[in-house]
């Protein structure tokens, strides 16, 4: 029901038509005899809209307004649109507004939210001049973002270990402002190898599924990546500030944390943190938060 009202609301504010939102309501009827087949439905039917408005055929990449994504196999390029509606919509549609009154209003119809939020409480924005952290970059969507956003004087270290996307990040960092450096890591709470489970379009899971009877149903493989201490990497590359650290690493969120204490006390960075892929992670991810550095204001959507 939750969906049907988000795709309801999507109508209202002109994401998407009315044929869509009835063939969304067709197939959540028959979702359970269908499950596979309607997925791919609606993620080939919002591809289509999503390629014909930004796909560039002449030069062979994505440009939305000022920024570029290279071309991609399928898989990746499938999620795209949905990847666009959380990290792009703001800039895209609404003048990059992150007032709460906006935030709120796309959190009730986008699948994750926006990376982005501004109250009487906090700001929650990329700057000119900052030193962004972007751990889970993909194929580098929100550091083609904060690329344009801190300009010739900022800089964005794209984190992301996984073989399949890492390739696409190297070229979006390539297609813009030359602020983007990608980094074939993953950040976590020590300097270490570890086995990254994928579904099977290639994505991550992290390492959250490993116990769980039900990944024998999502779990294709795992690959072996390296993830390392953010204070180790702030020390190593005596970065003078962090900024903004935006993080959506799929349970892994809580364990860069602990690697980032000193990085938090010191530098007291913005921080965009996913809090949904484990059951305790607001109480933990916020504590974590707040034991680095006590001055945080914390909000969470």
């Amino acid at each position: 029901m939750l969906q049907i009202i988000r795709q309801f609301k999507k109508v209202k504010v002109g994401v998407d038509t009315w044929l869509d939102f009835f063939a969304y309501c067709l197939q959540s009827i028959i979702y359970k005899a269908t499950h596979k087949c309607c997925w791919i439905y609606d993620r080939v039917r919002l591809n289509k809209r999503f390629k014909s408005k930004f796909y560039n055929k002449k030069k062979k990449e994505f440009i939305i307004k000022d920024i570029k994504f290279p071309n991609m196999d399928a898989d990746n390029e499938i999620h795209f649109p949905e990847v666009f509606d959380d990290t792009l919509s703001s800039y895209y549609y609404l003048e990059d507004s992150y007032d709460e009154f906006t935030f709120d209003k796309c959190d009730e119809y986008l699948c994750e939210g926006l990376y982005g939020f501004i109250n009487d409480r906090v700001n929650v924005t990329v700057k000119p001049g900052d030193i962004v952290i972007d751990a889970g970059s993909w194929i580098g969507d929100f550091a083609a973002y904060a690329s344009l956003k801190v300009g010739i004087y900022g800089k964005i270290f794209a984190f992301e270990p996984t073989d399949k996307t890492f390739k696409y990040l190297e070229q979006t960092a390539s297609l813009n402002n030359n602020n983007i450096i990608p980094l074939k890591k993953g950040l976590s709470n020590e300097n270490k190898t570890i086995s990254l489970y994928m579904d099977v379009f290639g994505h991550s899971l992290g390492n959250t599924m490993m116990n769980k009877e039900s990944s024998k149903d999502y779990v294709k493989s795992s690959n072996t990546v390296e993830v390392i201490r953010l204070d180790d990497f702030v020390r190593e590359n005596n970065l003078s500030h962090v900024d903004f650290i935006k993080a959506d690493i799929e349970g892994f969120e809580r364990y860069m944390l602990e690697g980032a204490q000193e990085t938090l006390r010191k530098f007291a960075p913005k921080l965009a943190i996913c809090t949904y892929h484990l059951p305790d992670d607001p109480e933990v991810i916020a504590a974590l938060i707040k034991k680095a550095n006590p001055a945080y204001n914390i909000v969470q959507k």
